[in-house]
């Protein structure tokens, strides 16, 4: 990834893929010690040589703050001095992921708060993961970040279950449109960043059009000014998907680039057990907004 410009900070999203820990707490895995320790030094490599050390990241499919707390601690010990505060709130999915955020420890932290998390279809949670809203101090200001995993497509190759997701997506995409809505007609509200694996494709996909759902509530998508060869994250059957995504409040400003890194998606799982580097540290690559201080 471009190094940032001394004039320029940078808010980065990154999926973990299910980073879990190895104590045994009832949780839906534990790993090998020895895995787990490999898997933090990758992710950290990844969070500094790659994503070049985000002054916020947005992460997905942590287990717990523990485990966002060691990944955090793991980065400090590649590069001495740099140290990140970690906000995770738990949520609802069964299989003990949640989304959380590291933070640049000079940065102050205003307000965390899950949005939507009570949100119910039919007797279940609507969010299994609710969007987590960060509020930081900029050096432009207070700035509103928004952390995502929705709903994906696993399973949907059994009809009825198809319907059953596409519902669920739909009904996602529609309430967090809505809270989009309301927030950006409130006076004097910082702007705004929704950004972390929507597991959507532009243009739609599995009946539903979730980040169109999303811009007609008035934002914008930020890595559209990619060339769309290289907007994929995600690999699947050989075939590169753009599922991570960075949007955005019309009033924020200082709008440089968005940049999408490389290493992860698409490259061979044995690289996963390659100590020393960030290759395959993760299954999707990481996105990074550049924005003038």
């Amino acid at each position: 990834m471009p190094a940032p410009a001394a004039e320029e900070f940078t808010i980065a999203t990154q999926n973990l893929m299910r980073l879990f820990d190895d104590i045994d707490d009832g949780g839906a895995e534990t790993v090998p010690t020895a895995r787990y320790r490999l898997r933090l030094a990758k992710l950290a490599r990844q969070v500094g040589e790659v994503l070049r050390h985000p002054h916020v990241l947005a992460v997905q499919e942590a287990e717990n703050q523990k485990v966002l707390a060691e990944l955090a601690e793991a980065v400090a010990r590649q590069h001495p001095g740099l140290r990140y505060q970690v906000v995770l709130l738990e949520g609802h999915d069964r299989g003990g992921i949640d989304v959380g955020f590291l933070v640049r420890g000079d940065w102050k932290v205003l307000k965390a708060e899950q949005l939507l998390a009570r949100a119910r279809l039919d007797r279940a949670f609507l969010f299994d993961r609710p969007p987590l809203l960060l509020r930081v101090q900029t050096p432009r200001g207070p700035l509103d970040i928004v952390n995502v995993h929705l709903k994906s497509l696993r399973g949907s190759d059994d009809r009825a279950e198809a319907k059953r997701i596409a519902r669920k997506r739909a009904r996602q995409a529609g309430a967090l449109a809505g809270w989009v809505r309301e927030r950006l007609a409130a006076r004097q509200a910082p702007p705004l960043v929704v950004l972390g694996d929507f597991n959507a494709v532009p243009g739609g996909q599995g009946g539903v059009d979730v980040l169109g759902i999303l811009q007609g509530a008035g934002l914008r998508r930020l890595e559209a000014g990619l060339a769309p060869g290289e907007q994929w994250t995600y690999v699947y059957r050989c075939r590169g998907n753009a599922l991570d995504h960075v949007l955005a409040s019309p009033g924020l400003a200082g709008v440089g680039r968005v940049a999408v890194s490389r290493g992860n998606a698409g490259v061979a799982g044995r690289f996963a057990q390659a100590p020393g580097t960030a290759l395959r540290s993760a299954d999707h690559d990481g996105l990074v907004l550049y924005l003038r201080r």
